[in-house]
């Protein structure tokens, strides 16, 4: 399974349903950062830890691999 993502420059980025869950899971993983530092009014380079973003991703990515796989399966990516 393929995924395609539209640049805004009209160009056209495929990749395999693997590597976009785990570009996901490092998208939610930077989301969840911002988020808590605005929670907390630090900077977010003080929550930045290269092993605890790793962790998470290998512990999400089953869970968004599935996710991905069905929405690619529906036609939504």
């Amino acid at each position: 399974m393929i995924v395609e993502i539209q640049k805004r420059n009209g160009s056209v980025e495929e990749m395999g349903v693997d590597e976009f869950s785990r570009w996901m899971c490092l998208v939610e993983a930077f989301d969840f950062i911002e988020k808590k530092s605005k929670e907390l009014k630090i900077g977010y380079e003080k929550l930045l830890n290269s092993n605890a973003i790793d962790k998470f991703i290998i512990e999400r990515y089953p869970s968004m691999r599935h996710d991905v796989g069905i929405e690619v399966e529906m036609g939504l990516l």
